[in-house]
């Protein structure tokens, strides 16, 4: 299916909603059980009426992530070494001699310390990266990991 490379899974977009990320998206999962649901093209919002038997989430595209994603986030620990930066990029995986793109996310330090053998030197926000082949699906796991860590929604959200 074409929207598998364009929105985020539907198991995203439960918990994104779950987590009260903004449902404002113009894609939308329609579920009405494990058997029957899609993305529906919404250009503009529909609320749900009292009659459907469906819910709806919000099939966020990579773009609109990006949008509600934080540029920055501050720890507020270990000052200077306390605010970190997006970082997104783009690599391969070979598997069974097929080329995989996928899109690896984190957040580092945007200070950095010239002694060797500190502590500090490498210290990332996140112990491991998040990736996934969908660029939408890792920015979804990002926006999950910061809200779970408490950096969404907080004072120390810089924009």
């Amino acid at each position: 299916m074409i929207h598998d490379k364009i929105v985020i899974s539907l198991g995203l977009a439960k918990k994104l909603k779950e987590l009260n990320a903004p449902q404002k998206s113009l894609f939308m999962w329609e579920w009405f059980n494990e058997h029957c649901y899609d993305v529906k093209y919404y250009p503009f919002h529909c609320p749900k009426d009292n009659f459907s038997t469906h819910e709806l989430y919000a099939a966020f595209t990579a773009g609109e992530l990006l949008e509600i994603l934080p540029s920055r986030v501050d720890t507020e620990k270990n000052e200077p070494f306390n605010h970190f930066r997006f970082d997104m990029q783009m690599f391969n995986i070979v598997e069974d001699h097929t080329v995989l793109r996928h899109y690896r996310i984190n957040y580092h330090c945007d200070t950095a310390q010239l002694g060797s053998g500190s502590p500090f030197f490498a210290l990332q926000l996140f112990k491991k990266n998040i990736h996934a082949a969908n660029a939408a699906d890792a920015l979804a796991m990002t926006w999950i990991a910061l809200k779970e860590g408490g950096y969404i929604d907080g004072i120390n959200l810089f924009r």
